[in-house]
């Protein structure tokens, strides 16, 4: 792997199986080149003078663990188009700094702190794909709106699993999370 990220590597997929586990290896997150980075049953530890993953456009994390950490995990990802995160461990941690140019959004997962405020989706405007099933309460204050959802101008394909409609006054609807089935 070493001599791949020196040498010009633009995708990089590791698929670890159920019973080999890999620590990702720190100079992976220092390639300048990798466009592309997609990780499967791996466990996730950013080295200490991480700045960012400047030219990634794909991030597609499977069954990671990320390493508890003092402080949250701030991924700064400019160029970012798709992200994906399904059933890993320990991202209650991580903070993706999304970019402006998100398209496709995946979370499948159980405690990623994604902020569903209607300010992550006024930054998100070029999103066309929204995959949700969060199985934690939402706060409140970060609920959003149905209505202002929708309104997102290039949204074409929404998937919502595990949550559900409350009724505002107004005929207003909030979405949270419980136990239901999915609406798409």
């Amino acid at each position: 792997m070493l001599y791949v990220t020196r040498n010009g590597v633009k995708e990089l997929k590791l698929n670890m199986t159920e019973d080999n586990t890999c620590k990702l290896p720190s100079y992976i997150f220092n390639c300048p080149t990798l466009t592309h980075l997609k990780l499967f049953n791996c466990i996730f530890k950013l080295p200490n003078s991480f700045l960012g993953l400047q030219t990634l456009t794909i991030l597609e994390l499977e069954k990671i663990t990320f390493v508890p950490a003092i402080e949250f995990y701030a991924i700064y990802v400019p160029l970012l188009v798709k992200f994906s995160l399904v059933y890993c461990d320990g991202s209650q941690y991580l903070n993706i700094v999304f970019s402006s140019e998100l398209k496709s959004l995946i979370v499948d997962e159980n405690h990623y702190n994604l902020d569903l405020s209607n300010s992550f989706f006024k930054n998100c405007k070029k999103l066309t794909y929204l995959y949700l099933v969060i199985d934690h309460p939402i706060p409140a204050d970060k609920r959003l709106t149905l209505e202002n959802l929708l309104s997102t101008p290039t949204l074409e394909i929404l998937s919502l699993g595990k949550l559900e409609l409350e009724v505002q006054s107004q005929m207003g609807f909030l979405l949270h999370s419980t136990a239901c089935g999915i609406l798409s």
